[in-house]
């Protein structure tokens, strides 16, 4: 019979699969010191961002709920049962995670101090830029519905510091706690180079959603961006303004671009002798190298109900390169440009 704690975790681990297949093939590569903490800080972040997201909770309700639960991160004898009653019943698989986010904190609390000195200030960080973001105005639009967006280029990068560069500096703070031969100099150079990473994944994740976000009401390319090219953040789906819309989402390619030199310089800067660490690393940032190139070549795209992805065979040969590649400096560079250049 299992124990109660061990229970906790059979179900974390069968969340982290219900709610993020990407992350949960990545987790595997850890070694099982880190792979724990990491889960924990992943589904943390998830309770976080669904909260942010939820469709029919209210600005009030969501704000007393991010502020509940970054206080209950730090303190055991804050109630976290108003996650539960405050969204749907009966929901999809975050909001089931949301619901059992109790679940996950008594599994943080059982890990070592330094394993919750690193998760608990950045989870708690994320949760403060989350309530301010989604308190941003939403815009009435002539067909009736809603648009809620960002104004300029500064919004965008504070937005992707508290929803992914937060998430690197965690990540960062878990492997120098756990592991002892990420010493304080290495640390320092990984810190300083995490937010970068973590904010150019996230502007992958924006380009490929762009249809998707649309669809609920949310727009992450800033306005100023759109305007440049003569169009409206509302239109940037309108068939008739494709090429305006995809010179507006050329600029926010190469932004991420930009920020993925240094999560190619991040996985450099890890220990070589690390390799499971690289490797965790090494695996999204190939794979956004590669979901950039199928959103820049396909022509349709930006169109609405489409979501630009790469196949299930071009992940399993990603990983496979990875694997190679985690091991050396020269191969690990030769491969990202391979992927950035190369048709």
């Amino acid at each position: 019979m299992q124990s109660p704690l061990e229970d906790d975790w059979e179900w974390c681990e069968d969340m982290l699969t219900q709610v993020s297949r990407t992350f949960a093939l990545c987790i595997r590569f850890l070694p099982d010191d880190v792979r724990r903490p990491v889960l924990l800080s992943y589904l943390l972040c998830r309770v976080a961002d669904t909260v942010e997201d939820a469709p029919d909770v209210d600005l009030a309700t969501k704000r007393r709920l991010l502020d509940l639960f970054g206080r209950a991160l730090a303190d055991p004898s804050v109630d976290v049962g108003p996650l539960k009653t405050a969204l749907p019943a009966g929901g999809d698989a975050d909001t089931r995670l949301a619901a059992g986010a109790g679940r996950v904190l008594g599994l943080l609390r059982e890990q070592p101090p330094a394993v919750a000195a690193a998760v608990v200030p950045w989870v708690q960080e994320m949760c403060h830029g989350m309530a301010e973001f989604a308190g941003r105005p939403v815009r009435e639009l002539g067909d009736g519905g809603t648009l809620r967006g960002l104004d300029n280029e500064a919004d965008l990068d504070r937005y992707c510091y508290y929803v992914a560069g937060t998430v690197g500096h965690l990540l960062t703070a878990v492997f120098a706690a756990v592991r002892p031969r990420i010493d304080a100099r290495a640390a320092a150079r990984l810190d300083a180079l995490a937010e970068d990473f973590g904010a150019g994944l996230q502007l992958v994740n924006i380009l490929a959603d762009v249809a998707r976000d649309r669809q609920r009401g949310v727009s992450y390319v800033p306005e100023t961006v759109c305007r440049a090219e003569g169009l409206a953040v509302a239109d940037l789906l309108e068939p008739s303004q494709r090429p305006r819309a995809r010179a507006a989402l050329a600029w926010l390619s190469r932004r991420a671009r930009e920020r993925l030199q240094h999560a190619r310089e991040y996985c450099l800067a890890m220990p070589r002798t690390e390799y499971q660490l690289r490797l965790f690393c090494l695996v999204p940032y190939y794979l956004a190298l590669r979901t950039l190139r199928a959103l820049e070549e396909d022509r349709r795209y930006p169109e609405a109900g489409l979501r630009v992805k790469v196949g299930r065979s071009v992940v399993y040969r990603t990983v496979t390169a990875a694997r190679v590649c985690a091991a050396s400096n020269h191969l690990l560079r030769a491969y990202a440009w391979r992927l950035e250049f190369v048709a």
